[in-house]
């Protein structure tokens, strides 16, 4: 059982590292590359490396009620995740493509004195 054990750990960590490798690269190039695909990619990444996290957490104890938790906490990371994928679809994208190209519009501005203050806090 130990065995088994450490080689759940071993995996959810290796995990974990490809997920932050993969969220990093999704999140430069999207924003670089100004790609929403690629920016909603980055941050699924994201959601992934909480629920491993949480994960380890959660295998690591021999406390019932903190393995009764991390599975909790990961199925609503889950259902976060099938949230915004569901949201970055057709409507969803629209709705973040012209969110991010607002923000990125009103900072190309050099006179910033145009826009309220709250906008660049």
């Amino acid at each position: 059982m130990n065995e088994a054990l450490n080689q759940s750990k071993n995996l959810i960590v290796l995990t974990i590292i490809y997920n932050v490798v993969e969220g990093i690269v999704a999140l430069y190039l999207g924003i670089k590359n100004n790609s929403i695909s690629l920016l909603a990619f980055g941050f699924d990444s994201v959601i992934e490396i909480t629920a491993s996290l949480v994960a380890i957490w959660g295998v690591s104890s021999a406390n019932k009620n903190v393995a009764r938790k991390s599975e909790k906490i990961i199925s609503y990371s889950f259902l976060a995740l099938a949230i915004f994928e569901f949201g970055s679809g057709s409507s969803g994208l629209s709705f973040l493509a012209s969110s991010y190209n607002a923000i990125a519009f009103a900072h190309s501005f050099e006179d910033r004195a145009a826009f309220p203050s709250f906008i660049f806090a």
